[in-house]
């Protein structure tokens, strides 16, 4: 798209096709036109991993799923992110809905074990 191979429509129709997460990317319309208009300023990098890989890190383990992404050129070993202590906090208090500005003592170990897999769908 940004190349002007194809249009704005064959992409929104190439990521139904092949795009797993559902987003809707027709919302990014305006950022995607001025990435189009301005390319030799903006390097546009964006996508989303496909959510068999989260899964397969949970059942295998980080190692088994980033080389899998790395060796597919989803991403790089340098994008690799390590979660710390404050990010498992922030992420526990967005799905748990505990307020994080007036209950930061009381963070929750429930969700520990998807925690590496959100941070691998980051990247």
């Amino acid at each position: 798209y940004i190349q002007g191979e194809i249009s704005e429509n064959e992409l929104y129709e190439s990521y139904k096709e092949t795009g797993s997460e559902g987003h809707d990317i027709q919302k990014y319309e305006g950022f995607l036109q001025f990435a189009k208009q301005h390319r030799d300023n903006v390097h546009l990098k964006g996508g989303f991993l496909p959510r068999k890989y989260a899964r397969l890190l949970v059942k295998e383990g980080e190692d088994e799923a980033y080389n899998q992404v790395i060796n597919l050129g989803y991403i790089s070993e340098i994008d690799r992110i390590p979660g710390s202590d404050n990010h498992y906090n922030f992420f526990e208090s967005l799905i748990s809905g505990r307020d994080l500005t007036s209950d930061f003592e009381n963070v929750g170990d429930r969700f520990r074990k998807i925690f590496p897999a959100q941070i691998l769908k980051d990247s």
